[in-house]
């Protein structure tokens, strides 16, 4: 790295005229580092306004810098990614990056990390970004871990995956219903919406990804890819098809039921999904906690409530890099010549609330204005703003993130409670564990299309007929491979662990 030499002398005067464990990378006079230009690989929409942002970034952080994010649309971002990282003349310092995309050929966390296109950061992160690395649980950084070396950093916006769902408060008091904890419960208050406002559509949708149905019965999901489960409680982690356990007929047996007594409604169509709804599912939802929806249903705004219906096992966090739309993280290019530089500046954007909102949400009084500490966005359509198709959510931290004018009280309380619930979540017991999928991959593919095209997508209108028959085509696609290989690799992780 190019100005290693540069950066010693500034540690070794240091050590002269003052403590090591007191330097402050923030106040390293700019004029002593040579100027350098950082490139990130980046998602949102470039324009003026985000130039704009950049260029004050870079003045304020006093690292001597010069910001040049290349923006990708969501859509192409992976297949930029690969692109840039292979022709680029100019090395790409950092991009944007997630765990959870799957296959041997995606461009994942673990497979750049293993193919050598990620620098190793396990000495790195600490000096140059203290305050990241410090706001870290171990279990955090088990998490960014590849063969035991720091290979990313992560957004300090912790996500937790928990089945719940949100219900009208309005309707809970008319039919006298205190919660809902289970399913049990919830087919109570659908019965109750079908008998005594049929005009309102009990649920609309369903989640379709194996982990919440899993969840409900005590399971984990390793991945969304082969759909393999393990009960929480099992210390050896024994895989098993979600398709083998009791709980996928169990769900399937009773979302017929639910189809049957017209508990579910599937839109087609933009106009079906306007009608009135009194619950949704989810599996993205920490904690208990009132809020309000607005849609073109609910106009004046309806209060819903939230509750945990899956009590098996505690909240479960995500991993540290999880996904591009919850907290994906930032890797450093294994060709970076400016590997500490990025990292300061990642640090600086944490330092303090001022550098985290210009870096979330643009210029105060061009991009948003603030109202008694809320954000008020000048207008979310307009496209020249640097607030609007801007992706921060590799920046994103809970104690610095600004409320939403518009729903601020409720926003408040999600708040508060969310960061008393972080708290108690924890970690999936294989946290920190990416499978290989190279040697199954015809397998593995074959198994999740056969899962998304027949179950996942189709889970309002499955038949009894289909239990049986979803069994035998995940039999015949390879699935007593993947359980074996993947069982191997686990089996070879949690022995590491010890």
């Amino acid at each position: 790295m190019k100005y290693a030499k540069v950066f010693l002398s500034i540690l070794l005067c240091g050590v002269l005229f003052s403590s090591c464990n007191n330097i402050k990378l923030k106040h390293f006079n700019k004029s002593v580092l040579p100027h350098e230009t950082l490139n990130f690989c980046w998602i949102g929409v470039e324009n003026s306004s985000t130039k704009a942002v950049l260029k004050d970034a870079a003045e304020k952080s006093n690292l001597n810098i010069t910001l040049n994010f290349k923006c990708f649309n969501t859509t192409d971002y992976y297949n930029s990614l690969e692109e840039t990282l292979r022709t680029s003349l100019t090395p790409i310092d950092a991009f944007i990056v997630e765990g959870n995309v799957y296959g041997s050929d995606a461009i994942s966390f673990s497979r750049l990390a293993k193919e050598g296109e990620l620098l190793d950061l396990t000495n790195l992160l600490p000096l140059n970004a203290p305050i990241i690395y410090n706001k870290l649980s171990m279990e955090d950084i088990n998490s960014l871990k590849i063969n035991g070396k720091i290979y990313g950093v992560p957004s300090l916006n912790i996500i937790t995956n928990s089945p719940s769902v949100s219900v009208s408060v309005d309707l809970m008091k008319k039919y006298n219903i205190s919660s809902i904890n289970n399913l049990d419960d919830l087919e109570i208050y659908f019965a109750n919406v079908v008998k005594n406002d049929n005009y309102i559509v009990p649920l609309q949708g369903l989640p379709n990804n194996v982990n919440f149905y899993a969840n409900l019965y005590g399971y984990v999901a390793l991945d969304d890819y082969t759909d393999l489960v393990y009960k929480y409680d099992d210390p050896k982690m024994e895989l098993i098809p979600f398709e083998d356990t009791d709980a996928f007929e169990s769900i399937v047996k009773r979302l017929i039921t639910w189809k049957n007594r017209g508990y579910i409604k599937i839109p087609v169509n933009e106009a079906e999904a306007k009608g009135k709804v009194s619950a949704y599912l989810d599996n993205h939802k920490s904690i208990e906690q009132n809020t309000k929806l607005y849609t073109s249903s609910y106009p004046d705004g309806e209060e819903f409530h939230t509750y945990l219906i899956g009590k098996q096992f505690p909240v479960i966090r995500e991993n540290a890099i999880s996904g591009l739309f919850q907290n994906a993280g930032i890797a450093i290019s294994a060709r970076s010549e400016n590997a500490e530089r990025t990292l300061q500046f990642l640090n600086w954007v944490q330092e303090n609330k001022d550098n985290y909102n210009l870096l979330n949400y643009g210029i105060e009084g061009k991009d948003y204005t603030l109202e008694k500490g809320m954000i008020n966005p000048p207008s979310l359509n307009d496209d020249s703003s640097a607030y609007a198709d801007w992706t921060s959510l590799p920046f994103k931290n809970l104690d610095y993130e600004l409320m939403d004018f518009y729903s601020a009280k409720d926003l408040m309380d999600i708040k508060a409670t969310t960061t008393v619930a972080i708290a108690k979540a924890v970690y999936a017991p294989h946290n920190g564990f990416f499978p290989d999928y190279r040697y199954i991959e015809t397998d593995a593919k074959t198994r999740y299309n056969i899962l998304w095209e027949d179950f996942l997508s189709n889970l309002g209108n499955l038949e009894f007929s289909d239990i049986n028959k979803i069994r035998e085509d995940l039999k015949g696609a390879g699935t007593e491979k993947i359980v074996k290989a993947i069982q191997s690799q686990l089996d070879t992780f949690l022995a590491n662990k010890k």
